[in-house]
């Protein structure tokens, strides 16, 4: 059977150790990992498309550099969505 926590302490036997004693972290850390796969790409795609220069470097150095859970990514597509524009039929 597969067992991740033995698959993890081959690789790196001290976060294994930091898994095995505090069972909240394993989730926190692939909740990490899935939000930051979700998120930061289509911010930083949706970013460079829109030609928002500011935006795309903090948002790249979020995703390489600081560890937020992808909130910065979720900020950015929350407060820069587009408003669809509906015409009115006459």
């Amino acid at each position: 059977m597969f067992n991740l926590t033995e698959q993890i302490a081959q690789i790196n036997p001290a976060l294994a150790d930091a898994i095995s004693k505090n069972a909240w972290f394993l989730p926190l850390l692939i909740s990490q990992i899935i939000m930051k796969l979700a998120f930061y790409p289509v911010a930083i795609y949706l970013s460079a498309k829109r030609q928002q220069k500011a935006w795309f470097v903090i948002l790249f150095i979020g995703l390489v550099i600081l560890n937020d859970f992808g909130l910065l990514a979720i900020l950015y597509l929350i407060f820069n969505r587009e408003k669809k524009h509906t015409k009115k039929k006459r």
